[in-house]
């Protein structure tokens, strides 16, 4: 019998007892398709050694498989009930045998408690994912072995990496959790025998999955991305505005705009979309939700908003930057022929509001990975839609007609 032990649920459903009555039995929720990819090749190479007889001849390897729940008290639980056995079961019994090996598990911490507890019993332990250097001390983990490198090549990757750059002062950030405190201190050590200075490390609760994780990642990146590209955008049309208006006699508040006033309104207008990310991610984050209504046949992963006040501020934030933008731009409209910036910034940000006024229902009534699609197909559209409205006349003057390509042309004035 082979025992394993897999995260399929990633998330233990916290509840009260109230030590009146029996405790709940455990629940987890959040299915992850990669774990449960994992458990299906563990069947699948039990059946193969079984089907075939020149491996374990007269042997049949069975198998049982709990969840963890990514927790290191359900991994012990699950790891006891495997290993305990009924030794005074009759050959008839159903209970089933002590297992003869055991897979486990994913993560760093759950590995160290199964390898402490079940190690003095001699158990053969087998790990598919977890590298913490610390789990290859023969003397506390006799009987661990793993199918993944250990982090301490990873450390010494990245030691010679600091070198190669020739960086001297570096940070580091670390999982709260025996994998990024080992694996930190590792670090350390092999930095600092070039003689690097950690000038700090902080430590980061590790309370998102990997899917979760990257849909984090990919709405505060888009927010702020798209954010701090309209406030750029605003900028250069602050500038052109000011700049026409500086010639006006008595104009002294445009003349005084320039970069540093450039930089205040794009460090601004971007410092508060990211304040909204940030009370976004504390307070209400976004999480993946499975879905089995689409498909009888697949399971459908979608990002659920978390905070739906959230994700139309996010929005919200990135319109009003860009109508601001539009309505400078259209005041501006009627600067001469030569000097049609204003123009250029118009058409593109027609475009960006048109496609942004579209994607919000079709973004709201697009189902699973039909979002994304969406989601997609609006940042390609509307950025390209900023670059070609804007650079491509540039690009025109300068590569055919390069004869306009001059501050006498720009300012209207003719060489008599």
């Amino acid at each position: 019998m082979i025992g394993g032990i897999f995260p399929i649920l990633i998330k233990q459903i916290l509840s009260t007892s109230t030590f009146d009555k029996e405790p709940p039995k455990v629940q987890c929720e959040g299915f992850d398709l990669r774990i449960y990819r994992w458990t299906q090749a563990m069947i699948f190479a039990i059946e193969e050694i079984n089907n075939d007889p020149a491996l374990l001849p007269n042997i049949s390897l069975g198998y049982r498989i709990l969840n963890s729940c990514a927790s290191s008290t359900n991994t012990l639980r699950a790891a006891l009930t495997l290993a305990s056995g009924a030794e005074e079961a009759s050959a008839t019994s159903h209970c089933p045998p002590a297992i003869s090996a055991l897979i486990a598990e994913s993560g760093s911490s759950q590995s160290i408690a199964v390898a402490g507890i079940l190690g003095p019993f001699h158990m053969p332990i087998i790990s598919y994912s977890s590298t913490c250097a610390c789990l290859s001390d023969r003397t506390k983990y006799p009987t661990f072995f793993r199918t993944i490198p250990s982090d301490y090549y990873l450390a010494k990757a990245l030691a010679a990496l600091v070198k190669h750059f020739g960086w001297q002062w570096i940070g580091a950030i670390q999982s709260d959790n025996d994998y990024g405190r080992n694996g930190i201190l590792a670090f350390k050590e092999e930095v600092e025998k070039f003689g690097v200075c950690v000038a700090f490390v902080a430590s980061v609760l590790r309370t998102y999955t990997r899917d979760t994780f990257l849909e984090v990642v990919e709405i505060t990146a888009f927010g702020v991305t798209f954010a701090l590209c309209i406030s750029c955008v605003l900028g250069k049309t602050i500038v052109v505005v000011t700049a026409f208006k500086a010639t006006f006699p008595g104009n002294k508040i445009a003349g005084k705009f320039g970069h540093a006033q450039q930089r205040v309104i794009i460090c601004s207008c971007t410092l508060i979309q990211v304040v909204i990310c940030v009370l976004w991610l504390t307070l209400n984050p976004p999480y993946p939700h499975t879905l089995f209504t689409y498909s009888n046949r697949m399971i459908v992963l979608e990002c659920k908003t978390g905070s739906e006040f959230a994700f139309y501020a996010v929005m919200g934030n990135i319109g009003i930057l860009a109508i601001i933008c539009l309505i400078l731009a259209f005041m501006a409209r009627k600067l001469p022929d030569n000097f049609n910036e204003a123009k250029l910034i118009t058409f593109s940000l027609l475009i960006f509001c048109a496609v942004w006024i579209t994607f919000i229902p079709a973004y709201i009534s697009s189902p699973g990975k039909f979002t994304v699609a969406v989601e997609i197909f609006a940042i390609l559209s509307s950025a390209f839609g900023l670059l070609i409205c804007i650079f491509a006349p540039k690009c025109y003057i300068i590569l055919l007609k390069p004869e306009k390509n001059t501050k006498k042309h720009v300012m209207g004035k003719t060489i008599s």
